[in-house]
């Protein structure tokens, strides 16, 4: 293949360019594309490969075939060591080319997503936190991918890996694909509503680790934001009382997203700001004593904890 500059502009560079020309080389002229970007069997797959890596120089496609060759690979025991490093590195080269939204639709269209979902129920720990965050960022913003992974039924598993999981960086990016996949996204979730999507997050935040914590905050903030009416589940659920729990427990991280989480769930919501005045909560004293350890500590790195705390002390104490 000529090695010009001039020459090398005239080839694909993602899946639909490369799907368009081979359409437009082949010998039946009455081929459509309208089919050309449905799930695709075996046999076309492996075509389409050959295709590819005779007419592409060095795509994003060609790299990603690549890794997924390298994901796809048996385990050599013989060399445990390198061949879970070598996955692993092809999952990090992975992860910043399906930044891109056309590339995470090509990597969806090449299959790249059975492989995750092979990896997700692997027994490496290490691969499986690897393919939940790749699912994430192909999900995120992405309609295309939030229905193909709908489809697939990737859910579920994401589910069980943040409900079981023994490795809170495998449950921690589980739920980040699991908020992405939902977030404006009505079928996804009310899916994992089916699933007890809400028991699920309660758990969540009462677990140990700041960071799952404050991915389930923030999953809950959006999903209040969007849908005021999942207030009254998560009110009859103890909500409320989990919240000024959280609020007693140590400094950490995720207070802020607590916090901020506490507030869009009383807000406009009279049975939270009435059980907010429970005694036993103590909640006046608590938020208070947090916006002033906070305008103490650094008023500037804190300027959003301490409005939020001020504002729900206006919101359930008229402060």
């Amino acid at each position: 293949m000529a090695g010009g500059g001039e020459d090398q502009r005239r080839y694909p560079r993602n899946l639909e360019g490369v799907l368009q020309f081979a359409l437009n080389h082949s010998d039946d002229p009455t081929n459509s594309s309208s089919s050309a970007f449905q799930e695709m069997s075996e046999e076309r797959r492996e075509w389409l490969h050959e295709a590819i890596a005779s007419i592409v120089e060095d795509t994003d496609i060609k790299r990603m075939l690549k890794y997924l060759q390298i994901l796809e690979k048996p385990h050599d025991t013989n060399n445990a060591d390198d061949d879970l490093a070598e996955k692993e590195d092809a999952f990090e080269e992975l992860s910043m080319i399906v930044e891109n939204l056309d590339n995470a639709n090509d990597f969806h269209k090449i299959g790249g997503f059975k492989v995750m979902m092979k990896c997700l129920s692997g027994e490496h720990s290490s691969l499986r936190w690897r393919a939940a965050d790749i699912i994430a960022v192909c999900v995120q913003n992405n309609p295309y991918c939030q229905k193909a992974a709908m489809e697939m039924n990737i859910l579920p598993t994401l589910t069980s890996l943040l409900e079981t999981d023994q490795l809170d960086q495998v449950r921690i990016k589980a739920l980040y694909a699991i908020s992405c996949l939902t977030r404006d996204f009505p079928e996804a979730e009310e899916a994992f509503l089916k699933e007890d999507g809400f028991s699920m997050l309660l758990r969540a935040m009462q677990a140990e680790n700041e960071k799952l914590i404050t991915k389930s905050a923030f999953m809950i903030r959006n999903m209040l934001v969007t849908n005021p009416t999942h207030k009254e589940t998560f009110f009859k659920m103890g909500f409320t009382e989990l919240l000024a729990g959280l609020l007693r427990g140590p400094q950490n991280s995720a207070r802020v997203h607590v916090i901020n989480l506490f507030k869009n769930f009383v807000m406009n919501y009279p049975p939270a700001i009435n059980e907010c005045q429970r005694t036993e909560f103590d909640l006046e004293r608590l938020l208070s004593s947090i916006s002033k350890s906070s305008m103490e500590d650094d008023p500037v790195a804190h300027e959003d904890m301490i409005l939020d705390c001020k504002e729900l002390l206006n919101i359930c104490f008229n402060k």
